[in-house]
C-alpha cells in the first residue's frame, strides 16, 4: 500500500519506486496508513462478530467484548464497513465456471496435493471478489490457492506437531487443532474438550473463595466451550483477547475485573494461558507435557500470592 491513496482505503504498490519511497519515508505515511490499517481491523471484527452469531456457540460476554472494542476505536478509525452480504447463486456458478474451465485446460491441476482445499479456498476468494464488485476475475486463481494451502501446510507441520485438541504455544499464541495428521474426528475433538472442561473446573485456586474461581478461571473455561475458538480469527493471540475482555469486565474507577487474581491484562493472558495448558493436557489421553505444565501453574500461582501478599502489606504501611 506505498502507492497512492484514494478515499479512505489506500491504494496499491504501482511501482518498485513508490516501494522504496514508502521505506524511506515511513513517517509521512503513518497517518493515512495508520487509519486504513485501523478501519480495515475493525471491519474485520465486524465480519467475525457476524460469523459468531451465525454459529450460535460464542458465550454472549465474548461478543460483547468484541463489540466494545469496535466502539472503543470507532471514533478513531471510523465507522466499520459492513459485512459482505452473502453471494447469489449466480454468482457461485459463476465462480465454480471459472475454476473449472481453468481444470478443463489443465487436468494435471487434479493430481496436485491438496487441490480440494485449494478449490474451495479459490471459490471463496473468487466469490468475495465478485461480491466487492471487481472486474478483474479469472479461474487463474487456482494455481495461486495451491501455493497458499502448500505454505499452509509447511506452517502446519512446524508449528502443529503435538497431538492436542488445543494447542496452548509457549508465546501465548492458541488455536483450535485436531491431530496434525487431521485424523482426529469432530467427536474426539469434543470429547477432549469435554475433559478438559471438568479437569479445569475440578481445579482449585489458592486463596480463591468463590468455588467457581477467578475471572481468569472462568474465561479461560468459556474458550473450551463449542464456538468460542472461532474469536482467535478476530484477536490473533490469546494476550490480545484477554486485553480486550478485561478492559470490557472491568468495572467503573477500577482497573481491573472484580473477581480477578492478576493485577494487569498481560499476567491475566499468561495465567490464563497455562490454565488452558494444564487443562488440556491432562487428558485424556495425558499429553507427555502436563507434568511441566503444572510445575508451571504451581509456580505462577505462588508467585500471585506473593505479589498479593506483599501488595497487602503496602497498603497496611501507606494506611
Amino acid at each position: 500500500m506505498a502507492g497512492t491513496v484514494d478515499g479512505q482505503l489506500g491504494g496499491l504498490i504501482e511501482s518498485s519506486a513508490t516501494a522504496d519511497q514508502f521505506l524511506n519515508s515511513t513517517d509521512e505515511y503513518r497517518t493515512r496508513y495508520g487509519f486504513v490499517a485501523g478501519h480495515a481491523y475493525l471491519t474485520i471484527l465486524r465480519e467475525r462478530v457476524e460469523k459468531l452469531r451465525d454459529t450460535g456457540g460464542a458465550h454472549d460476554s465474548v461478543i460483547e467484548a468484541i463489540e466494545a472494542t469496535i466502539a472503543e476505536y470507532r471514533s478513531h478509525f471510523g465507522e466499520p464497513g459492513a459485512p459482505l452480504r452473502k453471494p447469489t447463486e449466480a454468482e457461485r456458478a459463476r465462480a465454480h465456471a471459472m475454476l473449472m474451465a481453468k481444470v478443463d485446460a489443465d487436468p494435471t491441476l487434479l493430481d496436485k496435493p491438496h487441490f480440494g482445499a485449494a478449490y474451495e479456498r479459490a471459490a471463496r476468494t473468487l466469490l468475495r471478489w465478485i461480491v466487492r464488485g471487481r472486474e478483474d476475475l479469472h479461474g487463474g486463481i487456482l494455481y495461486k490457492a495451491l501455493e497458499w494451502e502448500h505454505l499452509d501446510e509447511c506452517r502446519r507441520q512446524a508449528k502443529f506437531r503435538e497431538k492436542l485438541v488445543f494447542g496452548v504455544m509457549d508465546d501465548g499464541s492458541s488455536a483450535l487443532l485436531g491431530a496434525s495428521d487431521g485424523s482426529d474426528s469432530a467427536t474426539e475433538v469434543r470429547a477432549r474438550l469435554e475433559a478438559a472442561r471438568a479437569t479445569l473446573k475440578a481445579h482449585a485456586e489458592p486463596s480463591v473463595a468463590d468455588p467457581a474461581g477467578s475471572w481468569e478461571k472462568e474465561f479461560a473455561a468459556r474458550l473450551l466451550d463449542d464456538g468460542n475458538a472461532l474469536v482467535f480469527d478476530a484477536y490473533g493471540d490469546l494476550a490480545d483477547l484477554v486485553a480486550a475482555a478485561w478492559r470490557y469486565a472491568a468495572v467503573s474507577g477500577v482497573s481491573r475485573p472484580p473477581s480477578a487474581i492478576t493485577f494487569d491484562p498481560e499476567t491475566a493472558a499468561l495465567y490464563i494461558h497455562i490454565l488452558l495448558a494444564v487443562a488440556l493436557s491432562s487428558g485424556p489421553p495425558r499429553h507427555r507435557a502436563a507434568a511441566h505444565y503444572a510445575r508451571r501453574l504451581r509456580k505462577v500461582q505462588a508467585a500471585l500470592e506473593a505479589h498479593r501478599e506483599k501488595k497487602g502489606a503496602d497498603e497496611e504501611t501507606e494506611s
